[in-house]
Parts: structure tokens; sequence; C-alpha cells
């Protein structure tokens, strides 16, 4: 199974824990309302607990609203990365549980077919691209040096 980079993981969930604390405090008010959502996003080993996938998709659109604009285009592409991967598996009629199911064992829900999972393959390794990585790693930052805060997961 594909794991999305360590990197990534911890930039996407510990950005969206306080990277507006220096901004509006609406927007920091919602990142500590959702602060136990985004961080349960992932397990110590990185693997997304998929889940757990639209909560912190709602809540990061949410922190997206309300992001100060030194972010706000980086959290637009990581919403839309996890926005296009949500609308692939409602396409193919995909549940996230059966689509973790098919990462891990390969196994198919019925009525799904081999060629309609090719995209949806794509969409997860989108996850994992230089552009996300590179807004989670802005998001990372603009929180260190407006919040104050070590947004780096340990272990």
């Amino acid at each position: 199974m594909k794991k999305i980079p360590v990197m990534v993981a911890a930039a996407l969930l510990g950005s969206s824990l306080v990277s507006g604390c220096g901004g509006s405090s609406g927007y920091c008010d919602t990142v500590k309302a959702d602060a136990q959502t985004l961080t349960d996003f992932t397990s110590p080993a990185v693997q997304p607990d998929f889940a757990k996938i639209p909560a912190f998709l709602k809540d990061a659109k949410d922190l997206e609203s309300k992001s100060p604009k030194e972010v706000k285009e980086d959290w637009s592409v990581i919403t839309s990365t996890l926005q296009s991967l949500s609308d692939g598996l409602a396409d193919v009629g995909m549940t996230y549980a059966q689509f973790a199911t098919f990462l891990s064992t390969g196994t198919l829900p019925d009525g799904v077919t081999q060629a309609q999972t090719a995209g949806l393959a794509l969409k997860y390794q989108q996850l994992g691209a230089d552009i996300v990585t590179k807004a989670a790693n802005e998001i990372t930052q603009h929180a260190a040096h407006s919040c104050d805060v070590d947004l780096t997961r340990k272990g």
C-alpha cells in the first residue's frame, strides 16, 4: 500500500492545527475547535485513516475559507486534492472504507471494476505530489512564524 510521505502527512495535519493563529481570531478559534479531528487524520505510521478523511476535508475547507491570504492558496491545493479523491470515490460508488480495503488487499467491492479504480489510484497518489507537499510545508512554516507553534509530528 502506498503511504503518504511522512513530511506531507505531518504538514497536512500539523498545518491544519494552528496555521492562522497569528491571523484572524475566527480562524484560530476554528483551528482550536477542530484540532482533534485534524490531528486524528493519520496514524503514527502516516497511513491515512480513510474513515476520517470526510471530517478532515470538511474542517480543512472551513479553515481554507477563514485562512489568511498568506496560506489561502496553499489550503486550496490541499482541499482540492482531497476533494478530487472524494469525488472520484463517489463517481465509482466506493466508500473510503472500501477504498482502504482495495489499497491494502486489492479486493474490489461488488459492482466496481479494475478499470474504474485506475483513476482513483492517480487521485490518491496526488496526495504525495510536489505541489501538495509544498502547500503543506508553506502552511506549516506560516504557523511556526505567525503562531510560534511547532507542527512537525514526532515519532
